[in-house]
């Protein structure tokens, strides 16, 4: 990682690492890894699923957005 050198599927897995450090459960996550139609490329993200008040709500961690995406 200090070289700048992990792909997503490193970036999910490493993002996943920290979060279950930190205490979050790790039933709650999942590291899916697809084919994107238009460039026809694999891609891989975190997606972490948070109780907020009695809902559940998703969020996808992506190495190649800057921000939490809700889904």
């Amino acid at each position: 990682m200090a070289r700048g050198r992990m792909d997503c599927e490193g970036f999910a897995i490493f993002k996943y690492f920290l979060a279950v450090h930190a205490g979050i459960d790790p039933e709650t996550m999942l590291v899916p890894a697809r084919i994107i139609p238009s460039t026809r490329d694999g891609h891989a993200v975190l997606v972490s699923r948070v109780d907020d008040g009695g809902r559940d709500s998703f969020f996808i961690l992506d190495n190649r957005l800057r921000h939490m995406l809700a889904i």
